[in-house]
Protein backbone atom coordinates (compact mmCIF):
# COMPACT_ATOMS: atom_id res chain seq x y z
CA UNK A 1 0.00 0.00 0.00
CA UNK A 2 2.80 2.34 0.67
CA UNK A 3 4.40 1.67 -2.88
CA UNK A 4 1.00 2.58 -4.49
CA UNK A 5 0.62 6.11 -2.20
CA UNK A 6 4.39 6.74 -2.81
CA UNK A 7 3.75 6.22 -6.53
CA UNK A 8 0.66 8.74 -6.67
CA UNK A 9 2.60 11.34 -4.68
CA UNK A 10 5.45 11.18 -6.93
CA UNK A 11 7.43 10.09 -4.23
CA UNK A 12 9.15 7.21 -6.62
CA UNK A 13 11.94 8.04 -8.27
CA UNK A 14 11.80 9.09 -12.06
CA UNK A 15 13.37 6.18 -13.10
CA UNK A 16 12.04 3.37 -11.09
CA UNK A 17 8.66 5.21 -11.97
CA UNK A 18 9.14 5.80 -15.65
CA UNK A 19 11.09 2.91 -16.42
CA UNK A 20 9.52 -0.15 -14.29
CA UNK A 21 6.03 1.17 -13.64
CA UNK A 22 5.66 2.91 -17.03
CA UNK A 23 7.89 1.10 -19.25
CA UNK A 24 7.89 -2.14 -17.72
CA UNK A 25 4.69 -3.06 -16.29
CA UNK A 26 2.81 -1.77 -19.41
CA UNK A 27 5.32 -3.87 -21.85
CA UNK A 28 4.72 -6.84 -19.92
CA UNK A 29 0.58 -6.17 -20.31
CA UNK A 30 1.56 -5.60 -24.11
CA UNK A 31 2.72 -9.18 -24.26
CA UNK A 32 0.05 -10.50 -22.17
CA UNK A 33 -2.04 -8.88 -23.86
CA UNK A 34 -0.78 -10.23 -27.61
CA UNK A 35 -0.81 -13.67 -26.26
CA UNK A 36 -4.32 -13.39 -26.43
CA UNK A 37 -4.50 -12.29 -29.65
CA UNK A 38 -2.30 -15.09 -30.79
CA UNK A 39 -4.21 -17.90 -28.43
CA UNK A 40 -8.02 -17.20 -29.41
CA UNK A 41 -8.62 -20.60 -28.05
CA UNK A 42 -8.02 -19.52 -24.45
CA UNK A 43 -11.02 -17.17 -24.50
CA UNK A 44 -13.48 -19.75 -25.28
CA UNK A 45 -13.23 -20.73 -21.73
CA UNK A 46 -14.13 -19.28 -18.95
CA UNK A 47 -10.60 -18.84 -16.96
CA UNK A 48 -9.74 -17.44 -19.63
CA UNK A 49 -12.65 -14.91 -20.07
CA UNK A 50 -12.63 -14.02 -16.25
CA UNK A 51 -8.53 -13.63 -16.72
CA UNK A 52 -8.59 -11.47 -19.77
CA UNK A 53 -11.71 -8.96 -18.57
CA UNK A 54 -9.40 -8.75 -15.16
CA UNK A 55 -6.42 -7.57 -16.98
CA UNK A 56 -8.28 -5.26 -19.12
CA UNK A 57 -10.26 -3.45 -15.84
CA UNK A 58 -6.37 -3.18 -14.58
CA UNK A 59 -5.13 -2.27 -17.72
CA UNK A 60 -8.05 0.50 -17.84
CA UNK A 61 -7.04 1.83 -13.95
CA UNK A 62 -3.36 1.35 -14.46
CA UNK A 63 -3.03 3.42 -17.24
CA UNK A 64 -3.81 7.02 -15.80
CA UNK A 65 -2.64 6.21 -12.30
CA UNK A 66 1.44 4.97 -13.51
CA UNK A 67 1.14 8.73 -16.26
CA UNK A 68 0.16 10.74 -13.20
CA UNK A 69 3.00 9.44 -10.75
CA UNK A 70 5.32 9.63 -13.91
CA UNK A 71 4.39 13.28 -14.17
CA UNK A 72 4.46 13.76 -10.36
CA UNK A 73 7.30 12.30 -10.03
CA UNK A 74 9.30 14.45 -12.87
CA UNK A 75 8.14 17.71 -10.96
CA UNK A 76 9.97 16.21 -7.81
CA UNK A 77 13.07 14.77 -10.52
CA UNK A 78 16.27 17.35 -8.76
CA UNK A 79 18.41 16.02 -11.77
CA UNK A 80 18.85 16.98 -15.03
CA UNK A 81 16.01 19.13 -16.27
CA UNK A 82 15.48 17.42 -19.87
CA UNK A 83 15.01 14.06 -18.10
CA UNK A 84 12.18 15.60 -15.94
CA UNK A 85 11.16 17.21 -19.82
CA UNK A 86 10.99 14.09 -21.58
CA UNK A 87 9.21 11.89 -19.27
CA UNK A 88 6.54 14.93 -19.25
CA UNK A 89 6.07 14.48 -23.00
CA UNK A 90 6.39 10.97 -22.90
CA UNK A 91 3.60 10.88 -20.31
CA UNK A 92 1.38 13.09 -22.88
CA UNK A 93 2.46 10.69 -25.78
CA UNK A 94 0.86 7.91 -23.28
CA UNK A 95 -2.20 9.99 -22.45
CA UNK A 96 -2.94 10.02 -26.17
CA UNK A 97 -1.96 6.34 -26.77
CA UNK A 98 -4.44 5.51 -23.63
CA UNK A 99 -7.45 7.32 -24.86
CA UNK A 100 -7.01 5.83 -28.84
CA UNK A 101 -6.70 2.61 -26.87
CA UNK A 102 -10.41 3.39 -24.76
CA UNK A 103 -11.81 4.36 -28.42
CA UNK A 104 -10.36 1.24 -30.31
CA UNK A 105 -11.96 -0.77 -26.56
CA UNK A 106 -15.35 0.86 -27.01
CA UNK A 107 -15.67 0.42 -30.87
CA UNK A 108 -14.84 -3.49 -30.01
CA UNK A 109 -17.92 -3.70 -27.36
CA UNK A 110 -20.09 -1.86 -29.89
CA UNK A 111 -19.71 -3.76 -32.62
Amino acid sequence: MQLIRDLWRGDVTLGKTFWLFGFGVNLLLTIIFLFFNNQPDILAILPGKIFFFSLLVFSIIYGPFVLIAIWRSANKYQGLPRFAILAKIMAIFGWVKYFVSLGELGKLFLE
